[in-house]
């Protein structure tokens, strides 16, 4: 097994290029590739792009796992009702006799 420096260059002479791969939790313990990305991406970014759920983030450096991250993200909240809620009826007014 040969043994390389962490910055030693790939055989193409090359720098390697950083990517992000984003796995989510497809069920039970099985992740599933859901894409790449060159950019680390937020909690947020996950959400409007793969959807809610469990995700796990590797930063691959050439054929290097560098790092790796877990994220959870959570549904958006809902947005606010634009309806009014309906006003009860008016209180019954007692009139000048006394009666109502």
């Amino acid at each position: 097994m040969t043994v390389r420096p962490w910055n030693d260059r790939t055989s193409s002479g090359t720098d390697a290029v950083a990517v992000v791969l984003i796995l989510k939790k497809t069920q039970g313990s099985v992740w599933s590739e859901a894409g790449k990305t060159p950019l680390c991406p937020t909690v947020g970014w996950l959400r409007d792009t793969y959807g809610a759920g469990s995700y796990e983030l590797r930063l691959k450096l050439g054929n290097r796992i560098v790092c790796m991250a877990k994220a959870e993200c959570t549904p958006p909240p809902p947005a606010p009702s634009t309806v009014r809620p309906r006003l009860l009826d008016p209180p019954l007014l007692r009139t000048a006799t006394g009666a109502w």
